[in-house]
């Protein structure tokens, strides 16, 4: 029997081709599966003869592309499966069925209009490549945003497409990936080698050096991941082991008598913890043992007189009191906040969200804090100081040994490259670094294991 071609039997194969196209983000960055996989689809929409097919498809494609690009956020159940065990459809399969309706009513529209209106594929193709680009910046900004793997984080390693990155923009650097993705399609159904070659070139060529605002970090800064599973960080009988061990790790760090930045991860305390007086009066003795003019910059959850809670950055200096605080303004849908009143995943309820973040104004330096998932949103990054740090406290311990860690952290390079600021990356349980306005890393962790990050050498 002769196989059905492309236009008659396009729905397993294009899936299929959705599916691999999201190994082009980390930690695979196999950028020709979705180079193939745009190309295919682009191609498929400018000759298909029914919008509502071409609708149909491209739903598909985008099923398949969130499906395999986001499988990992269902690992988050598995810490209280018996709980969360009926959530597991809709994290999988409820999550990417959401995410393409997106393309399936603006791509579909798009369709919709070519075909009554417009004859010329070559035109018809550049409505379907601006209805894609649009269908990124409609997730990227709706109903709370979730710019998450979009094409252009898969250029995380590439020097010469990244080097763009501060004159056009993360959205701008999206936008031309997509173009180069798609523009195959108006050669022919197979994409021409000399493209392939040409994109391989880009890719790999290095980059010319450009200018930023670098610095160096501050001297003593000391950060501290303490590889805490998530299933044990607020079980009673691991919150000694888990305080000291900040404690501890940070004390043994110390290089000199210089002022020291001790750098603690999303949540590492809470105001529940600093409540009984064993642990209030440790961390009052942890601080006072601090070298003078020192501070602890933590992630904390807190809450207020009506029970409402926060996840907050606080800078303590070493009398404990508080100099500066952020609260997380960008909560994470069912890990911080459910509608109608339902508990959420974080087994904490009545999250409150704090203003926008603003420059953190500490005696050692100006912070635009980050927590955890407002790291993936570039314009909370864009704050003016004089010599700025994005600091990025969080906690991919729910994630486990999944695609998600390499996933978040990629995002930080970009916020640091296109901000031309140093990037302070923290993560309780996940991958903390330090990063250039280049977008080079240093100090990186490896997932799931104890870190530590400083900028001295760890001898006295």
């Amino acid at each position: 029997m002769t196989p059905q071609p492309l236009h008659n039997n396009p729905k397993t194969i294009i899936f299929c081709l959705g599916c691999l196209s999201a190994l082009a983000m980390a930690p695979v960055y196999a950028w020709p599966l979705m180079m193939l996989g745009y190309a295919t689809l682009t191609y498929y929409l400018i000759n298909c003869d029914e919008w509502k097919k071409g609708s149909v498809v491209t739903f598909l494609f985008f099923f398949g592309y969130f499906l395999t690009g986001l499988y990992w956020i269902s690992s988050s159940l598995f810490i209280d499966f018996e709980r969360w065990w009926w959530a597991l459809p809709f994290s999988f399969v409820g999550l990417p069925i959401l995410l393409s309706l997106f393309p399936l009513f603006i791509v579909g529209t798009a369709l919709f209009f070519i075909k009554k209106h417009i004859k010329s594929k070559l035109i018809s193709v550049f409505f379907i490549i601006i209805a894609i680009i649009a269908t990124d910046f409609a997730r990227s900004f709706l109903f709370t945003g979730f710019p998450w793997n979009l094409p252009a984080h898969t250029w995380v390693n590439t020097d010469i497409l990244m080097s763009l990155l501060p004159k056009i923009g993360f959205f701008g650097l999206n936008t031309l990936t997509i173009l180069l993705f798609c523009l195959p399609a108006i050669f022919s159904h197979k994409i021409r080698t000399y493209y392939v070659a040409a994109l391989i070139i880009i890719t790999f060529v290095p980059a010319p050096i450009t200018k930023s605002n670098y610095f160096s970090a501050p001297d003593n800064i000391i950060m501290v991941q303490a590889n805490i599973p998530q299933n044990e960080k607020w079980d009673r009988q691991f919150i000694k082991r888990n305080f000291d061990r900040y404690i501890d790790k940070s004390l043994g760090a110390i290089v000199n008598s210089k002022p020291h930045i001790i750098i603690w991860p999303e949540t590492a305390i809470s105001y529940y913890l600093l409540n009984h007086d064993q642990f209030r009066t440790k961390f009052q003795n942890f601080l006072a043992d601090l070298p003078p003019e020192s501070i602890l910059i933590t992630g904390v959850l807190t809450y207020n007189d009506n029970q409402d809670h926060f996840n907050s950055i606080i800078v303590y200096d070493r009398l404990g009191q508080v100099i500066a605080r952020y609260d997380k303004h960008h909560l994470v849908p069912f890990g911080e906040y459910m509608p109608f009143g339902l508990d959420t995943i974080t087994g904490f309820n009545n999250f409150k969200s704090g203003s926008p973040p603003e420059v953190l104004d500490t005696p050692l330096g100006q912070f635009i804090p980050l927590i955890c998932y407002e790291s993936i949103f570039s314009h909370y990054a864009d704050y003016e100081a004089e010599e700025r740090i994005l600091l990025n406290l969080t906690n991919d311990a729910w994630f486990g040994h999944t695609a998600g860690p390499y996933q978040h952290f990629d995002h930080m390079i970009f916020r640091a490259m296109e901000t031309g600021s140093l990037a302070l990356r923290l993560s309780g349980n996940g991958i903390s670094a330090i990063i250039s306005p280049d977008g080079k890393t240093s100090d990186v962790t490896a997932l799931n294991k104890f870190g530590l990050i400083t900028t001295k050498p760890l001898t006295k």
